[in-house]
């Protein structure tokens, strides 16, 4: 029953054969973070809601943030309802548990002693779980230093320390997406793209001209959707807004450092991360900035950031200890809540909702905004309740006593609830609980689990995204490609050419971060 239900609602085949028999309430462009928001909270209001990405869930900015989401809480916007300043961090404790890792966040910045007292106040009423109260106000050199031993000087002086947690951020987006379906009846498909928006006479946007890319070695499909109203959160960062990709992220393995915190500054980040560190640092001049985090990083790029880490960090990595990269944006706390009235979310001349951020702490509310947008225009201001992603738990959130018998405890945190589904699997076929790779925690049975219920249609979308080996270890995604490649040609169809092809499409783009030669 429950593997039945899983392929039905969240199969792309499916799906793609019910775009263009209905008109849709909400048709949302874009599968990243802000999207996938978007899509459950319109489909959990009630709304007919189709969402479709030109690639895979989450595979542009939303898969290469920070990972970071802040325990503090932003109070210098007016708001005086405590709940309106709760941190987004208490909310994903409660919706989305087994996607975060308590982790305490050192930040070089310290509050006023009025804020400080509001903020201990506020996160000790609102945050659950591991992470869920001020560590500590204040924090000398000693302290910070027992934390992350490697600490300049300048970075270990008096600082402040907050509760937060790191998120797997491209499987938070994939949650939140297959929640919108399995749940609320919402249509997801990935790898459609937008050819052109549908308009009416008074040139109001109704709908869109889909491409969507064929299964195995099939034709590209045309696909015509009606929608009465559409959100497009494809937006990319841009100069002036605030979302430069300012930061190149570069990932180590964590023996080569000791780090039992994350550590936050205005031009560098620590981060402990799936047995890695990540070292964030600041590009500096604009001309270094990036709107591609997929972007080839070469050595002296890479070689100057470790340089501009010594501000804060006393290390001695190299490039020969480099496993990964990639371009992305800075931790930002400061815009946890928009002062009130404000909106994210723009209407273009032509009715069209725009929408898009990948900070971690602003794309739920965000998502909200641009839903009471189209609830406006759809004329339902009174008769469709307000959002409810505050307090839903996403597919695959509970207690994990509720998975008996857990024999890959590393399945949890990608998972959840639903590594039952996957050890069902690997009971019908013992098989699939080999490891796919001798020295990681990733089993055979999660690249069939990937293609049949999380709509994984390339390699890149297992290695980078399903897992996260692609984003922090670049060799080990390249070697474990083939074997990705016969499991997917086995339940995908592909034949031996689009098997080739695949691996040479992977060969040749890479693991995201590569350094180039």
């Amino acid at each position: 029953m429950l593997v039945n239900m899983l392929t039905d609602a969240f199969d792309r085949g499916r799906s793609l054969d019910r775009l263009p028999s209905a008109t849709f309430d909400v048709l949302v462009i874009g599968g990243g973070l802000c999207g996938a928001w978007v899509a459950l909270d319109a489909a959990s209001r009630g709304l007919a809601t189709a969402l479709v990405d030109a690639g895979d869930f989450g595979a542009g900015f939303s898969s290469f943030t920070s990972k970071v989401v802040w325990g503090a809480i932003e109070l210098g916007s007016g708001h005086r309802r405590a709940t309106e300043r709760m941190s987004e961090l208490s909310v994903l404790n409660h919706t989305a548990r087994h996607l975060l890792w308590d982790l305490p966040i050192i930040e070089t910045s310290r509050p006023h002693a009025r804020a400080r007292r509001e903020i201990t106040e506020l996160i000790g009423s609102f945050c659950s779980g591991g992470a869920g109260h001020i560590l500590e106000r204040n924090l000398d050199r000693a302290r910070a230093l027992d934390r992350i031993p490697a600490l300049t000087d300048a970075a270990s002086a008096p600082t402040s320390m907050y509760s937060g947690a790191v998120v797997d951020d491209a499987r938070l987006t994939l949650a939140l997406a297959r929640t919108a379906a399995l749940r609320f009846g919402a249509q997801c498909s990935n790898r459609v793209g937008v050819n052109e928006t549908r308009r009416d006479s008074n040139g109001r946007a109704v709908g869109a001209v889909l491409t969507a890319e064929p299964e195995g070695s099939g034709e590209h499909e045309t696909i015509s959707i009606a929608a009465r109203t559409t959100i497009d959160t494809t937006g990319r960062p841009t100069q002036g807004t605030g979302q430069e990709a300012t930061r190149l992220y570069l990932a180590f393995p964590a023996d080569l450092l000791v780090v039992d915190a994350a550590f936050v500054s205005a031009s560098t980040s620590i981060l402990p991360w799936l047995d890695h560190v990540v070292l964030g640092v600041d590009l500096g001049d604009t001309s270094s900035k990036n709107t591609t985090p997929r972007s080839i990083v070469d050595g002296p790029t890479a070689q100057a950031a470790l340089e501009r880490a010594r501000a804060s960090l006393d290390h001695g990595l190299t490039l020969n200890d480099l496993t990964g990269a990639w371009f992305g944006l800075s931790p930002d706390r400061g815009s946890l809540v928009r002062p009130l009235g404000r909106s994210g979310a723009t209407i273009g001349d032509d009715g069209c909702i725009r929408a898009h951020t990948d900070n971690l702490t602003q794309a739920r509310r965000l998502a909200a905004e641009a839903v009471d947008i189209a609830i406006t225009q759809l004329g339902y201001q009174t008769t469709i309740r307000p959002s409810r992603t505050r307090r839903m738990r996403l597919i695959g959130s509970g207690d994990r006593n509720e998975v008996r018998g857990l024999t890959a405890p590393q399945l949890w945190h990608r998972y959840g609830t639903e590594s039952r589904v996957i050890q069902a699997m690997i009971r019908s076929n013992p098989e699939l609980a080999v490891p796919a790779l001798a020295d990681a925690p990733f089993l055979l049975g999660e690249i069939v689990y990937a293609a049949r219920y999380e709509m994984a249609r390339t390699i890149d979308d297992v290695v980078s995204r399903r897992w996260r080996i692609g984003l922090v270890d670049a060799k080990k995604a390249i070697s474990v490609a083939p074997t990705v490649a016969d499991l997917l040609a086995a339940e995908l169809g592909w034949d031996e050419t689009t098997r080739r092809s695949q691996l040479d499409e992977f060969y040749r783009t890479g693991p995201a971060g590569m350094l180039s030669s």
